[in-house]
């Protein structure tokens, strides 16, 4: 993420689901508030871990990201790796 160059205060969430449609069974979220103090791009990092994974056959997860604050730019590279576990 990167803040405006008149920055304002921002929090951005990630929120990952198993699927494809926000309204799909969130399996992980986390928030994090953007610093004021760094010009430029910020990492935003976590990790999560999906139990009881329904079986038989390929699971779809996706990302939504939503930012407070206007201006803020989801900027790249971007990566996004997943593990899942079930009985």
């Amino acid at each position: 993420m990167q803040l405006p160059l008149l920055p304002v205060t921002a929090q951005a969430t990630a929120t990952i689901v198993r699927g494809t449609s926000p309204s799909d069974l969130a399996v992980y979220s986390a928030a994090q508030t953007l610093d004021l103090n760094i010009i430029g791009p910020q990492v935003i990092s976590f990790s999560g871990s999906d139990f009881n994974v329904p079986a038989g056959g390929p699971v779809s997860y996706t990302m939504f990201l939503s930012v407070t604050g206007l201006g803020a730019t989801r900027v790249g590279p971007e990566s996004f790796n997943a593990v899942a576990y079930t009985d």
